[in-house]
């Protein structure tokens, strides 16, 4: 797939990978520190715009009330302020350039994942139609009736139970080296875990999706255990020192799992949105059968 310049887009891990993309999404981190604060509420709104994450919007209405507290407290001209212009002064300052440094690397962990969320809105609004045209409703052939939704077969079961069972061991394996993971690091895990769980629960709706079948097949059985393992194989005085990029193996560690944990809800979601439409799709199926039956009172 290429996007509108032709240019193949890159990918969530290459984007990571990229320093000039990395410092140009980072450029948001400065905004408190020099504006001294007064700004320190814009570098948080822009994050939850690109983002579209409700995570980021609370520091920015945190960080405006903080401001607002500063000029509030500040001192006409001659006089000296009070300390609590410098307690605020000191968080939407100091406090909002650290915090949001904090928050950068998820940050960016999240961006390269989903992309801006109103560029996937704008991608997936058809054009309009150009002038002159045709309406849509005499240009499209009417879809033929609706049927109900198809019932999963015994193999696609089969194989749910199997993976099933391959989860439940990565649980357990989990658990067992729980001492040895960072605390963020196991709360990933278990919305992963929740995540395939819930995908592989709903079978009929996952295997109408190739790829996300594929995709939850490989997280469980490759990309899951594989990312634990190699870090678990780590000596455990070595995961917090610095490798060759300047990161830490646990912060490679905690960045994986990130991008599995978006992937792995991404996928949660749309099995939920595909039971919607079945659901929609029988409602529709049982409306052309009996709607116009003189069973109707």
């Amino acid at each position: 797939m290429t996007n509108s310049s032709g240019l193949t887009p890159l990918t969530p891990e290459q984007k990571l990978a990229n320093d000039a993309w990395r410092r140009r999404n980072s450029l948001w981190i400065f905004i408190p520190f020099v504006s001294f604060g007064v700004l320190s509420w814009l570098g948080f709104l822009i994050a939850g715009v690109r983002t579209g994450e409700k995570r980021y919007f609370w520091p920015a209405a945190g960080y405006a009330v903080v401001v607002a507290i500063m000029f509030a407290s500040s001192a006409p001209e001659g006089e000296s302020t009070g300390p609590l212009f410098g307690v605020a002064l000191t968080v939407a300052w100091i406090g909002a350039t650290v915090h949001s440094a904090i928050l950068n690397r998820g940050y960016l962990t999240t961006l390269a994942q989903r992309g801006t969320w109103y560029g996937q809105v704008a991608s997936s609004t058809p054009p309009p139609p150009p002038v002159g045209a045709a309406p849509l409703s005499q240009t499209v052939p009417q879809a033929a009736p609706v049927q109900p939704a198809v019932q999963p077969s015994s193999a696609v079961l089969r194989d749910a139970e199997i993976l099933e069972e391959n989860l439940r061991d990565l649980e357990r394996q989990m658990r067992a080296s729980r001492h040895r993971l960072p605390d963020e690091a196991v709360v990933a895990l278990y919305d992963i875990f929740a995540a395939l769980r819930d995908a592989l629960d709903r079978g009929a709706q996952l295997a109408s999706s190739p790829r996300d079948l594929f995709v939850v097949n490989r997280m469980i059985r490759d990309y899951v255990p594989t990312t634990l393992n190699t870090y678990l194989s780590l000596p455990p005085d070595y995961v917090d020192q610095p490798g060759p990029t300047g990161a830490t193996a646990t912060q490679e560690f905690t960045d994986q799992l990130e991008l599995l944990r978006s992937e792995s809800q991404r996928i949660a979601q749309d099995v939920h949105r595909g039971d919607m439409q079945s659901l929609n799709n029988h409602g529709r199926f049982l409306q052309e059968r009996f709607g116009g039956s003189e069973l109707d009172l």
